[in-house]
């Protein structure tokens, strides 16, 4: 069915939007709430519905709601002011008051369209590594089939959408079949170990439920971008010889990654998070050079706000002003770039936390995890953030899926979940926490002072004295006040523990 309003046009079986006859791209959970709403739009839907409609009644903030249907008026050329499409009742809910006509089109209703062709859906790659931190190679590979395959005239392949619908949720080739009348699905896996990556890639013939092909390939851990190529190279030519007429597909211009900034990337984030300040010197030079390399690499640009917003945190140049407007600037550049890039919406999300720009920054992590729900740092940075604004309740499921996803867990992790337990005030679980973080980096100064506060709200008065110590060890200029002030804190009354656990310890915070 395809659902006309406005200059707008809504297609449920392609799952695409159109204005004026040009596909606007929107992420999942924003169209199937713009489509949940024109489906009942006779009736104001409440929050309770929309949640079990949208997220399968996951339980999601007041605040991640609201983005979705800011996200969605925007789509839909609406805002929160006129309302002219999605209508606010207050208390109620939310309705879908524009006019809507149902048509069945031959033009746009896909399958009609190509029925005598052969019908592909590629199923976005899976990543079995241990360390889950190549899903970007797996969607780099996803995306380059479907470009590559998509100039065949002898078979159709359906839309990225449609792809990165079953990200998380493979389906059952036969039921699929029936559902959209698909002949072919292709899927995939990538795993990385001390020896490589090894990439495994299957079609199976959708009528039987049969595999009719898998190709695999090994690559060293520099090559595995040019191993990318060949790869998508062979599958197309492999399909196009099977189903097609054997003749290769034009060469597409897409974007290329640069093998050496990716690598600078990789090498940027791991300093970063060592959290010392000659590291993150260290990580700046190698992201300069990577951005000198390519001008427009928007991850580049993230990873750099990340180091300046690290120096704002942690107070190492007293130059607080200027490191959070370089850490601002940095993020922007990142989002203008790419606005779909995940990493450059985490760098957004980090940089308004400690702006204490608390909905506008859950807007920006929930766009990351839409696009990448299985990644262990946006997972985590959620829980963060959940943490300062004080529901822990759900920092701690986010953190949880973040441990899931990452059996290795990283220090600072800890650091969040004594985050957690400062807000609910279970002094003596931070202290296990913070004393965890500590064991695997102890040359964190925030996690030392954390550590000196809570000893002292413990009335463990040596043990934070020696703890301050060790901060002090570590950072002799650091200004206590200037540091704990720039959390972000929804709640001031945890600051105030903070400071209070200080002054127990006889800790004079100037």
């Amino acid at each position: 069915m395809i659902y006309s309003f406005n200059k707008f046009k809504i297609d449920d079986e392609k799952i695409e939007l159109y204005r004026d006859g040009v596909i606007i791209q929107v992420e999942p959970q924003v169209f199937a709430l713009i489509l949940f709403l024109i489906k009942n739009r006779e009736t104001v839907k409440s929050k309770d519905e929309i949640i079990e409609a949208v997220w399968g009644g996951k339980a999601i903030s007041d605040a991640s709601l609201n983005s979705r249907i800011n996200l969605a008026r925007r789509a839909l050329s609406d805002n929160g002011k006129s309302q002219g499409i999605i209508k606010t009742f207050s208390r109620r809910g939310f309705r879908f008051i524009a006019n809507v006509i149902e048509e069945h089109s031959e033009i746009l209703y896909a399958y009609d369209a190509i029925k005598e062709n052969k019908i592909l859906l590629i199923i976005p790659f899976n990543d079995l590594s241990v360390d889950s931190r190549d899903y970007r190679i797996c969607d780099s590979i996803t995306d380059e089939i479907i470009i590559s395959l998509s100039q065949s005239k002898d078979f159709s392949i359906l839309s990225r959408n449609i792809s990165f619908q079953y990200r998380d949720n493979i389906p059952n080739i036969l039921q699929i079949s029936e559902e959209k009348n698909i002949d072919f699905v292709l899927e995939g896996n990538i795993c990385k170990d001390e020896y490589g990556y090894r990439i495994t890639i299957k079609m199976a013939d959708c009528k039987t439920g049969k595999y009719l092909w898998v190709h695999r390939l090994n690559s060293g851990d520099l090559e595995i971008l040019q191993e990318r190529d060949r790869l998508v190279d062979s599958v197309a030519k492999y399909i196009l010889k099977k189903i097609g007429n054997g003749e290769a597909p034009d060469k597409v211009a897409s974007p290329k990654i640069n093998n050496q900034v990716f690598d600078l990337c990789l090498r940027g984030r791991e300093l970063i998070t060592r959290f010392s300040y000659e590291d993150n010197l260290e990580a700046e030079k190698v992201l300069n050079t990577a951005i000198a390399l390519d001008p427009n690499d928007s991850v580049a640009y993230s990873l750099l706000s990340e180091c300046f917003l690290n120096r704002y945190i942690r107070n190492w140049d007293h130059k607080d002003d200027q490191m959070m407007n370089l850490a601002f600037k940095n993020a922007k550049k990142s989002y203008l770039l790419n606005n779909f890039e995940p990493f450059s919406l985490w760098a957004n999300a980090n940089v308004l936390l400690w702006r204490k720009e608390f909905d506008t920054a859950l807007e920006f992590i929930d766009r990351a995890l839409e696009l990448e729900p299985r990644s262990p740092l946006f997972n985590s940075n959620k829980s963060m953030l959940l943490s300062f604004i004080g529901d822990t309740k759900l920092s701690k499921e986010y953190l949880d899926q973040a441990m899931k996803l990452k059996p290795v867990h990283e220090p600072h992790w800890f650091h969040t979940l004594a985050n957690i337990y400062l807000v609910e005030a279970k002094y003596e679980r931070a202290v296990d926490a913070l004393s965890r973080r500590i064991r695997r980096n102890p040359k964190v100064v925030i996690s030392w002072v954390y550590l000196s506060s809570i000893f002292g709200i413990l009335g463990k008065i040596n043990e934070a004295q020696n703890a301050l110590d060790r901060a002090l060890a570590l950072h002799d200029k650091i200004n206590l006040r200037s540091v704990l002030t720039k959390l972000p804190f929804k709640d001031p009354r945890h600051f105030n523990t903070l400071v209070s656990g200080l002054s127990a310890a006889n800790i004079v915070i100037e």
